[in-house]
């Protein structure tokens, strides 16, 4: 869904190509049990769009069974033919 030459950027990452992209979701189900993102609200304009959102997941390395959540939003730029070019995610890193 990301075009070859796709920018995802959040409190962590900075990164451009497709595969720079898949590593960081990958490296997320490697690290976490059960990511899910939950989008409560979205605005669509054009060629963007505006997601709000709930992360829900297990850290795998402390082996706990408490669910954390994080409150977020993203800002997708989408090129022509619908796929994401630009991927912003803005969340508190110290939640």
């Amino acid at each position: 869904i990301y075009t070859p030459h796709a920018h995802f950027k959040d409190p962590f990452n900075d990164v451009r190509g497709l595969a720079a992209v898949q590593h960081i979701f990958a490296h997320m189900f490697v690290a976490l049990d059960a990511p899910r993102f939950h989008v409560t609200r979205s605005i669509v304009d054009g060629a963007q769009c505006f997601l709000v959102w709930e992360f829900r997941f297990r850290f795998r390395r402390f082996d706990t069974v408490t669910e954390q959540s994080i409150a977020g939003s993203s800002h997708l730029q989408l090129a022509p033919d619908g796929r994401i070019l630009d991927h912003r995610d803005y969340w508190d890193a110290a939640e």
